[in-house]
């Protein structure tokens, strides 16, 4: 930690970083397919595996992996947005670049908690750094209008931050 976070190219290289978890497969693919499978938009191919004929069912058991790769990865990005948020907080560069990054993983942070209390309801709110494992285990699931108003609070954060026309990236 002490080697990067110190310039505007190595903070955007993290923000950059909190946005891949939105680009694996394993996020991807859940994100799609348990909702509109739910919803009958779409239909599983016969035989296409994974799992996702159990969500057109309502039928979804421990073997489906589809949930645990999108829990996993939404709080991996929330662990990204967070780190971001608390670098930011303490870097020493020009305010308009910690503004951006501060309002961009605010937003990444209010994304991850929407998506996943859509899909599971009460979840544990996220809005500090994980640095072991350990400070994990035991997480509590909040109440859903508390993880709402969490996400309305980074968002209003980030529309404070972020500037209206997109300055590359």
């Amino acid at each position: 930690d002490s080697n990067f976070y110190n310039t505007p190219d190595e903070m955007n290289s993290a923000v950059l970083h909190a946005y891949q978890t939105m680009t694996f497969l394993d996020y991807l693919r859940p994100y799609m397919n348990i909702p509109l499978t739910a919803s009958e938009e779409v239909f599983p191919k016969e035989g296409e595996g994974l799992n996702i004929d159990q969500f057109d069912e309502f039928k979804v058991d421990n073997r489906n992996q589809n949930l645990e790769q999108f829990f996993r990865l939404s709080y991996i990005g929330l662990n990204r947005a967070n780190t971001v948020i608390e670098k930011s907080e303490n870097s020493t560069f020009d305010v308009s670049f910690k503004s951006k990054f501060t309002g961009e993983a605010l937003f990444l942070r209010a994304w991850h908690h929407f998506m996943l209390v859509r899909l599971f309801g009460e979840v544990p709110i996220q809005i500090n750094a994980i640095d072991e494992l350990s400070e994990v285990f035991g997480a509590k699931n909040a109440p859903i209008q508390d993880v709402y108003t969490q996400i309305i609070d980074d968002l209003n954060e980030a529309i404070s931050l972020l500037l209206v026309e997109r300055q590359g990236g």
